[in-house]
């Protein structure tokens, strides 16, 4: 068995005996995970399904969420105005945080497309 195989049994075991909410967490650092590491993370959350995955979601909603969260309506408005790129995921949290907030989320070009329409 080479080096490489047995550091590559040694990942899958590892990502193999940890829980589902561990391996949710660790999804949101994968960009962190070494480019061999990366694969067997893969396998290991295919393997486990559909579940997993639902849950990978729900961690990084929780995360984009207190990001905006920690954010005053001031700074949350001024970050908007720098029309940053917005993942969906992040489009959809922001635009129910300046609801939430009762802050007017037509007026930010970032948000293009909003209508009240699409916050029901």
């Amino acid at each position: 068995m080479t080096l490489s195989t047995k550091r590559r049994r040694v990942m899958e075991l590892l990502y193999r005996d940890m829980s589902d909410d561990e391996l949710a967490e660790l999804a949101l650092a994968r960009k962190d995970l070494t480019a061999a590491a990366r694969p067997v993370f893969d396998e290991e959350v295919r393997r486990r399904g559909v579940f997993l995955l639902a849950l990978i979601e729900q961690k990084h909603r929780e995360a984009i969420v207190a990001r905006f969260d920690a954010m005053s309506d001031d700074d949350l408005v001024s970050y908007l105005r720098e029309e940053p790129a917005l993942t969906p995921l992040e489009r959809e949290v922001v635009i129910e945080q300046m609801l939430r907030r009762e802050l007017d989320p037509t007026t930010l070009p970032v948000l293009g497309g909003f209508s009240t329409e699409t916050a029901q």
